[in-house]
């Protein structure tokens, strides 16, 4: 599996998913998770623009993220995610975890 490829962009961490979001992709990323919510970074940003496929295994080390940089008055938030995949999160209800940013129209 390629590691999580993440950027440094002024005060926000990207962080960019791969095509399949799966059990094992999950892992990896709660661990990484507790490092990043350390970072300095006011904002936390999901570039889902490859993501094709999440299973629902994100979902809770997602949610611990979510709260961990809340609670520390930081924001996690995501872009360009797929209709699919929009609509997915939203009937999963973590429509509010992912925090997606809407297109402008």
């Amino acid at each position: 599996m390629a590691p999580i490829q993440t950027q440094q962009k002024d005060n926000i961490h990207i962080i960019k998913l791969p095509e399949t979001v799966d059990n094992v992709t999950a892992k990896q990323l709660e661990i990484q998770f507790q490092g990043w919510a350390n970072l300095p970074s006011q904002i936390h940003l999901l570039d889902c623009s490859d993501v094709q496929n999440i299973d629902t295994a994100f979902y809770r080390p997602l949610s611990l993220f979510q709260k961990a940089l809340k609670d520390a008055g930081k924001q996690l938030t995501s872009a360009k995610l797929n209709p699919k995949i929009l609509k997915q999160v939203t009937a999963d209800g973590m429509v509010s975890v992912f925090n997606p940013i809407k297109p402008k129209t």
